[in-house]
This record gives C-alpha cells, sequence and structure tokens, in this order.
C-alpha cells in the first residue's frame, strides 16, 4: 500500500517572527551603543572644557608677564586692568574680558566660547563675538551669562614656578565647598577646606579647577582637592 506524502509545509519564519527577531537585536543594539556614544560625547565635551581652561591659564600668564607680573585685578583701569573693579561678582566678566586685548595677541583670548563650558549648553548661552558685530541677532559677550568658569581673586602669580601650586585661579562654577554648594556671587575658600563639584549640573559628578601654575585638575565628587593654604576670594558666574 502507498502511502500520500504529508503535506506539513517547512516554512521559514513568519513575519511577526522576523520582527521580533529584529526587535531584540535592536534593543541590544541600543543597551550596548547607546551609552559607549554618550560616554565618547561627555569625553570629548570634558577634554574641551579642560582645553577651554588651559587657554585660560595662558591668557592670565601673557597678561602677567606683560604687567610686571601682575594678574588684571591687581593692575589699575588705567593700565589696562580691572583692580576698579575688585571684589564686585557682577562684574567677573570684565576680568576676563581684559584679555581679549590685541596687544596679548597670539595668546589672547580670541573667542569668548573659550570662556563657556560646552556641557554648560542647557544651562547658560555661550557668546559668539566680544565686540559688536555687524549682525545685530548676534550673542555679543556683555555678561555672566556668558560664562561657566569662576575666578580666584586671590592667586597671585608667586605660584607660577611653584612646585606644589595650591592656588586656584579659575574652574567650573558649580562649586562645593566642604559638600556645600555655593554661587552665584561671592564666596571665601579659606585654607584647610575642600573642593569638589555638585552632581547634578554642568559635568554631573565631576568637574576641573584651573592652578595658577596653568595646570588643570580633574575633580570628581567623591574626591577633593588638595588642601589650601590662603584664603581666596571667589567670583562665581
Amino acid at each position: 500500500m502507498r502511502l500520500s506524502p504529508s503535506r506539513r509545509t517547512q516554512a521559514g519564519l513568519t513575519r511577526v517572527e522576523v520582527l521580533a527577531t529584529l526587535g531584540v537585536l535592536l534593543a541590544l543594539v541600543l543597551i550596548l551603543v547607546v551609552p559607549l556614544w554618550f560616554g565618547a560625547r561627555r569625553l570629548a565635551k570634558g577634554i574641551h572644557c579642560i582645553n577651554n581652561l588651559k587657554n585660560v591659564g595662558l591668557a592670565f600668564r601673557v597678561f602677567a608677564t606683560d604687567h610686571d607680573d601682575h594678574f588684571p585685578w591687581q593692575v589699575p583701569a588705567k593700565d589696562g586692568g580691572t583692580a576698579n573693579l575688585f571684589g564686585q561678582p557682577e562684574s567677573l566678566w570684565r576680568h576676563f574680558l581684559v584679555l581679549t586685548n590685541a596687544q596679548l595677541s597670539p595668546n589672547n583670548l580670541d573667542q569668548p566660547r573659550i570662556l563657556w563650558c560646552p556641557m554648560d549648553s542647557f544651562k547658560r548661552p555661550a557668546a559668539t563675538f566680544f565686540a559688536n558685530p555687524a549682525n545685530p541677532r548676534a550673542a555679543v559677550f556683555s555678561g555672566n551669562q556668558h560664562v561657566s568658569y569662576f575666578l580666584n581673586l586671590g592667586a597671585n602669580t608667586n605660584e607660577l614656578q611653584a612646585e606644589t601650586p595650591d592656588h586656584i585661579l579659575s574652574g567650573d562654577r558649580n562649586l562645593l565647598v566642604d559638600g556645600k554648594a555655593i554661587g552665584p556671587g561671592t564666596a571665601y575658600l579659606s585654607g584647610g577646606q575642600s573642593v569638589s563639584f555638585t552632581a547634578g549640573k554642568i559635568h554631573r559628578r565631576y568637574g576641573h579647577l584651573l592652578f595658577a601654575d596653568g595646570s588643570v585638575q580633574e575633580v570628581w565628587t567623591n574626591r577633593i582637592a588638595g588642601a589650601h593654604s590662603a584664603t581666596n576670594l571667589l567670583l562665581i558666574p
């Protein structure tokens, strides 16, 4: 007796199964790749911020070289400094603005974005020009809202050649001093106090400090910067 062949089909994956498989693969890609992509972006912006602060430090050193080893807030206005604005937090941006003087070329601040941290984009805007541009809609550097970095008016050039400088010159504005958030405005940093950064702003759990010798230190919230031997006056935007 001859048996008829089986009618069982040997079909491949159904459309639903294909879509389900693709969905699983897409989910795996998102889980593995997206965090790496965001991490790479944060790393790039962190490096950008470090470079900004190094340029700021270089500009201050060039200014000091041209003004008998004094920073702008130690130089009278008639000589191109900002001593008349000492201790005025609303005038913080003007201490940076004097670094754009053409006489400081080629190591002056050539664009206002150097004073703006790319991780600060959701907190405040970057300026486009230092002077009035032809485009009336362009953002002109004209206030603390265009600055991401604090400034320490207690820093001096005696630290430039020190082997272990402890004078902070500048850094990210989201400061914690002894675990307490400070700024905007004026704050005092006395000897022995710890410095770190808030967890929910700008770099998210870390920040950068620029020292008077031009070096930049990355500081995480679970670590602190070294002790400071002097009392410092900080202007925080």
